[in-house]
């Protein structure tokens, strides 16, 4: 049985195509992207739902093809058609469509000593903290915005261990939170709810949006003077190719950064530098023991190699203020009242101007 009835109008089956996504996990802008493709291939065919035909689907990705689309466009509106009409319309409109693919382009990837220095140019703690994050645990940017403190675990460090801390995102993913992060999450696990976001956003209840935190990577990156184009994705790669350098291997990394199938980690393969060496070349060189020779004592163990700090200096919570605002510290009742009203205003005239803008263009 069909999760929709292709026997609706196109505003009721997007309404349950919507309610599906939803339900299965599809993140916002995903679903955004399901509506505008939708959206457009109604105007296109310009029929009920019920009376479209594979001759339609194929009569639109023609025009999608000479009209210069990319080939992720193409396989954008392939997948989309593929999930409302096949997966959930009981239709198999799809089943002859082979969906384009473009090459993988090589990762940008940025050195240690740049990420360093973008992370050092944070100007407060809580910036500092997300983009520690970001780096440190290889989050995309939607992940990062959507953590929760729930998500943290933090165990306090024994006369025989250091402390230790892990990020929950889902019960089979779990990574470890770089040291340097820990006095802060420690701080923020004992002030603030589970259900609290780490990062809150300007409306209450919603969490910092995905523009806000590319905005603070993009400040850190022009005050740190690195002149290399990084965003959010390229602070994922270089996490991944730092990760594999250091000895991590693909499926340890595959499970870290969440992806569903390894050869989209191998990719990373192809930014490391290839070590031509024989494996006999590492074997040990037997040496010529004599009777009368003593036995070499065994040498130690070298002692655990401790990660290097991402932060030039540790970070205090001495001035620290739970939960993250957008608002300035250490403001009054009517000081904080004076902050909104100055800050909607200024957007709205914003938001004037660029309606006027565009009203005369």
């Amino acid at each position: 049985m069909s999760a929709i009835s292709l026997t609706a109008t196109w505003p009721q089956v997007w309404e349950r195509t919507h309610a599906e996504l939803r339900r299965e996990g599809y993140r916002r802008n995903t679903r955004r992207l399901y509506r505008h493709c939708l959206r457009r291939f109604a105007r296109h065919v310009r029929v009920e739902p019920e009376q479209v035909r594979e001759r339609h689907l194929q009569d639109y990705l023609f025009s999608q093809a000479r009209r210069g689309s990319t080939a992720s466009w193409i396989s954008a509106n392939i997948t989309v058609l593929r999930k409302v009409f096949d997966k959930l319309g009981g239709r198999t409109f799809t089943r002859h469509l082979t969906t384009p693919r473009r090459p993988w382009p090589v990762p940008s990837v940025i050195t240690v000593e740049m990420i360093r220095q973008i992370l050092a140019a944070a100007p407060t703690l809580r910036d500092q903290l997300l983009l520690g994050l970001l780096y440190g645990c290889g989050l995309r940017v939607g992940e990062l915005c959507g953590l929760r403190w729930s998500h943290v675990t933090v165990t306090p460090a024994s006369p025989t261990s250091r402390a230790f801390g892990v990020l929950r995102l889902s019960p089979t993913r779990e990574l470890p939170i770089p040291a340097d992060l820990l006095p802060v999450l420690t701080e923020g696990l004992a002030r603030c709810p589970a259900t609290d976001y780490i990062f809150p956003g300007a409306c209450p209840g919603k969490p910092i949006s995905d523009r806000m935190a590319a905005l603070i990577l993009q400040a850190a990156v022009k005050t740190s003077g690195v002149e290399a184009a990084v965003d959010g994705m390229v602070m994922r790669h270089s996490y991944a190719v730092h990760s594999l350098e250091a000895g991590m291997t693909v499926r340890d990394l595959q499970h870290r950064l969440g992806h569903k199938q390894v050869k989209t980690t191998m990719i990373y393969l192809r930014v490391l530098h290839p070590r031509v060496t024989s494996p006999v070349d590492n074997l040990p060189v037997p040496e010529a023991v004599s009777p009368a020779t003593p036995t070499p004592p065994i040498p130690a163990q070298p002692a655990p190699t401790v990660p290097a700090p991402l932060f030039p200096m540790p970070l205090t919570t001495d001035r620290l203020v739970l939960p993250f605002t957008a608002e300035p510290a250490g403001l009054t009742d009517t000081a904080k009242a004076f902050h909104a009203c100055l800050q909607t205003r200024v957007v709205g005239g914003f938001l004037a101007l660029k309606r006027a803008f565009r009203s005369t263009a």
